[in-house]
């Protein structure tokens, strides 16, 4: 004999395998209507195929659909087109269940629980699919039950076979009640009886048995689901900004972009000797007498003051006063007189010798008249004295200044300058205005051969501790995170560019970059997954990240809805780059600025 099971459209593998399971012979024909979803895979017949094997019975899928037909016969799985094809292949007769009149309490039924025989309540498929047949005495013939009357095993996911255990002892009269349950299940009616106290233990003892093995069997059979959900990492925006290290500022300010940083005062001073160039001169002019010759026997000749005078080499001498020279006389000869004369140039060029005087003027010499110096003239000097000039003032002070930037520079290079945990920016070096040791106008005209002078000044640079640059980047960075994402710290990285200066400040070209992991609760996944097909919540879950998805037995289709079989796990254990270099925030020299460089000294959530 056979047992044929008819299935709904919406009826799963569980229900399916379970009925094949509850099948009362061992020859099973499993009813699958067209656009069911146990059609939906051949691994669904597989299964099946692989139960009933399991269960020791010959199932047989019947089935109007050809492309049903076609995915259960590769599974291995004998086929039919109708249910009368596999009456008439089974060879024999299908088992058909006793029809169940809309009573609460047949008399067969009454009879088996006074006989101690355990009664199937109708099951709501049954109920629907089962008529009562007709009386010998009624109108019209008798119908024969149709295919679809045969004995049907409820699934086990809508209807259980619920198992009556025999009454008590009767002890007073039944009052047969009629018409229909309110329960929908079969009524055992007998005779009202009381119940002994040892029935009532072994009644409590039985309950609280089959109360123990379905927990038990709904924590062992029913299926689960594990879930793990690696939450998406994203890359937060990276930020990009310049941070100003300033001499006015006291603290960092990240909104503002600054950092402080030191003005250093450097002393500098440097002293010379230096030789005066000028020169004062005195000089004296030279004199002495000259006579004047007469040889003019007509008239005397007055020779005017100032007259010229020279030697053949053209020194000149100019007479102090007039002197006349008497008329010449043919018997006494020529006549003379003498004259005191001074050299016209002042200097020991005026000293001549004797007798070297002897140039006149013609206007005097036509009255023959002739000159010369009786003895050498005297008295010419020049005498030089040292003497400081402006020139030489300027000149001091241009190499002074000089030697106090040369000063500068071996200052700036020396690392005791430095402050420590500092680094020094040579390019905002600024020399104030130097003071001289004295005021170089009152050396202008001094006497002598050498003076002294010294420049005194302050030099001032910045220097700058960048230590709070990556602290700045990382409030940056932190405020650009999104709303839903927290900051996987280990991943930021930060970069310090080639630093500017403008006058005393450092400028920091300063980027920030890290990624961001997505910030996930698992009650509130497990609440949009739960009881969703399982590629629908594999896609849903996708959405946030990785998913590893496991459910308990293999065939099951959708998410259990028991929270008890459920765990969804959020781990972001994995969030954090491994190996990540820690960010570098050295600055990079650039030609327009010379740094100097002070001496060195997962969380797991699980669902309810």
């Amino acid at each position: 004999m056979a047992t044929i099971v008819y299935l709904d459209v919406d009826d799963e593998i569980t229900s399916a395998a379970a009925r094949v399971r509850a099948a009362g012979e061992r020859q099973v024909g499993l009813v699958v209507p067209n656009g069911s979803r146990l059609a939906t895979s051949r691994i669904n017949f597989r299964l099946l195929a692989r139960e009933a094997q399991t269960r020791g019975r010959d199932l047989t899928i019947v089935s109007a659909d050809a492309a049903t037909r076609a995915l259960a016969a590769s599974a291995g799985l004998p086929v039919h087109a109708s249910v009368g094809d596999y009456e008439t292949a089974s060879g024999g007769t299908p088992v058909r269940e006793p029809e169940v009149a809309p009573t609460d309490a047949p008399a067969e039924a009454t009879q088996a629980a006074e006989a101690g025989v355990p009664t199937v309540a109708p099951t709501r498929r049954e109920r629907t699919k089962t008529r009562p047949a007709p009386d010998a005495g009624s109108d019209g013939p008798a119908r024969e039950p149709m295919s679809d009357r045969l004995a049907v095993t409820p699934p086990s996911d809508l209807d259980a076979t619920v198992i009556v255990p025999p009454p008590p002892p009767i002890e007073s009269p039944a009052k047969p009640e009629s018409g229909p349950s309110r329960s929908g299940s079969i009524r055992v009616v007998g005779p009202r009886r009381g119940f002994s106290r040892p029935a009532m233990l072994v009644g409590a003892a039985l309950l609280a048995a089959v109360i123990v093995v379905g927990g038990v069997s709904a924590y062992v059979f029913l299926p689960s689901a594990t879930i793990r959900v690696t939450p998406r990492v994203d890359p937060v925006v990276p930020v990009s900004f310049e941070v100003r290290a300033d001499p006015a500022v006291t603290e960092p300010d990240a909104t503002a972009g600054v950092v402080p940083a030191e003005r250093l005062t450097i002393p500098l001073g440097v002293t010379g000797t230096f030789p005066a160039t000028g020169v004062r001169v005195e000089e004296t002019r030279a004199s002495g007498v000259v006579r004047f010759t007469s040889e003019n026997t007509f008239v005397p000749v007055t020779i005017p003051a100032g007259t010229r005078v020279a030697t053949q080499a053209g020194t000149a001498f100019s007479t102090r006063a007039a002197v006349t020279v008497e008329r010449a006389s043919f018997v006494t000869g020529p006549t003379s007189a003498t004259v005191a004369v001074d050299a016209q140039v002042a200097g020991p060029g005026g000293n001549v010798a004797a007798g070297t005087i002897t140039e006149l003027s013609d206007d005097i010499r036509q009255f023959l008249i002739s000159v010369t110096n009786p003895e050498a003239t005297s008295g010419g000097t020049r005498t030089e004295f040292p003497r400081v000039e402006q020139a030489d003032v300027d000149a001091a002070l241009a190499d002074l200044g000089a030697e106090l930037a040369a000063q500068f520079e071996a200052r700036l290079a020396d690392p005791a300058t430095t402050p420590p945990g500092t680094t020094l920016f040579a390019a905002t070096r600024a020399l104030g205005e130097a003071t001289p040791s004295v005021d170089p106008a009152t050396l202008v005209g001094q006497e002598a051969a050498t003076f002294d002078l010294g420049l005194t000044a302050e030099g001032a640079v910045t220097a700058v501790d960048d230590s709070p640059l990556e602290a700045l980047a990382r409030t940056r960075i932190r405020a650009a995170v999104d709303a839903d994402h927290r900051l996987v710290e280990d991943s930021i990285e930060i970069a310090v560019g080639a630093p500017t200066v403008d006058g005393a400040t450092v400028l920091f070209p300063v980027s920030a970059e890290a990624v961001q992991v997505l910030v996930l609760d698992a009650a509130e996944l497990l609440a949009e997954v739960k009881g969703r097909p399982i590629h629908q919540a594999r896609s849903i879950l996708e959405r946030y990240g990785q998913v590893e998805l496991e459910v308990w037995p293999e065939w099951v289709t959708a998410i259990p809805t028991l929270d008890a079989r459920l765990s969804l796990v959020v781990d972001d254990s994995g969030a954090a780059p491994s190996g990540s270099p820690r960010p570098s925030i050295a600055p990079t020299a650039s030609p327009s600025v010379t740094p100097t460089e002070a001496p060195s000294g997962a969380a797991e959530s699980v669902a309810p």
